[in-house]
């Protein structure tokens, strides 16, 4: 069986990335809690790092269900996005300039989010 390319295409079919999985059933299907979630909700200023592939977005994207269910905004805003401004990769612009548009671009995310939710 290992060796059908029926398996191999199926394996190689599965979403690695919790950031490309379209489905949100399929996010909380797939999240295992290790203990994180539970320290993380609630109010307090946090910091959630790891290497690459460790399951942050999963673990933010799953939390963002669980919330959503419970009648609050959410607001995910993917980071890759924002540093595509064409203002902060000009490097020839004051770092104040380049940080100013990369706020704006911020608060353009943020404003359309509110906007859905209300």
């Amino acid at each position: 069986m290992l060796t059908s390319s029926e398996f191999t295409k199926a394996v190689s079919n599965i979403s690695q990335r919790a950031e490309r999985i379209l489905d949100e059933t399929k996010v909380v299907q797939t999240y295992v809690e290790v203990g994180i979630l539970p320290q993380i909700i609630n109010t307090n200023n946090q910091i959630i790092y790891g290497r690459r592939g460790t399951g942050k977005t999963h673990l933010f994207r799953y939390l963002e269900n669980e919330l959503k269910s419970k009648d609050n905004i959410i607001v995910y805003i993917d980071a890759r996005i924002l540093a595509s401004a064409a203002d902060y990769n000009n490097y020839n612009l004051s770092t104040e300039r380049r940080c100013i548009s990369l706020f704006a671009e911020f608060k353009q995310q943020m404003q359309r989010y509110v906007n859905l939710a209300i």
